[in-house]
C-alpha cells in the first residue's frame, strides 16, 4: 500500500502544497547541500522540492501559479536557485532554468511581475549568478536564464549597466 493513493486523494486530488513552505524547504535543502558532491541527501531533497515547485507551476491552476510566483519572488529563493545550479545534474538544471524562466515571464493580474521587480531591485543577484558563474557546464543554463531576463526592459537596463558584462565577451 506504500505507493497507492488513498480513495480521498483519488477523488479530490493530492493535498495542496503551500508555496511558501515549498520555497522554504528548497532554500533549506540548498543551504545544507551546496559545496558537496551531487549525491548528498540535502541535494536530493533540493531536487525533489524543485520538482514539486515546478509541478505546482505546471498544474494549470492560475491561482497556484500566482501563489508560487509571489512566494518565489524573494531574494532568498532566487539566491538558493542560483546557488544550486553547479551541484544539480543536467536534467535538474534544465528544470531549474525552466522554473526561473516561467517565474520571470509570468505576470500577475495587474500586469506586474514580482520576480522582475525583485531582480531589478537586487542587481547583484544577476551579476554574481548569471554573469560570473555562467561558464563551463553552466553556460547553457545561465545563458537561457539571462536571455529570459533580457526580454524585460527593466532587467535589460540593469544588465547593460553592469561592469561585469564584459565577462560575456572574454
Amino acid at each position: 500500500y506504500g505507493g497507492m493513493p488513498s480513495l480521498l486523494d483519488w477523488l479530490l486530488g493530492p493535498p495542496k502544497s503551500n508555496p511558501k513552505e515549498l520555497c522554504a524547504k528548497f532554500c533549506e535543502a540548498v543551504g545544507a547541500g551546496v559545496g558537496g558532491d551531487n549525491n548528498t541527501p540535502s541535494q536530493e531533497r533540493a531536487r525533489k522540492q524543485l520538482f514539486k515547485i515546478r509541478r505546482m507551476m505546471d498544474s494549470g491552476c492560475r491561482d497556484d501559479s500566482l501563489a508560487m510566483l509571489r512566494a518565489a519572488a524573494n531574494k532568498d529563493f532566487t539566491t538558493a536557485l542560483f546557488r544550486s545550479l553547479p551541484v544539480l545534474d543536467f536534467e535538474t538544471r534544465k528544470q531549474a532554468m525552466s522554473l526561473f524562466c516561467a517565474l520571470v515571464s509570468m505576470k500577475t493580474g495587474g500586469g506586474a511581475n514580482p520576480m522582475v521587480d525583485m531582480l531589478a531591485d537586487n542587481p547583484g543577484l544577476l551579476c554574481d549568478s548569471l554573469l560570473r558563474d555562467g561558464r563551463g557546464e553552466l553556460t547553457f543554463t545561465c545563458g537561457m536564464m539571462l536571455r529570459e531576463c533580457l526580454r524585460h526592459e527593466r532587467l535589460c537596463r540593469v544588465v547593460l549597466s553592469m561592469d561585469s558584462l564584459q565577462v560575456l565577451f572574454e
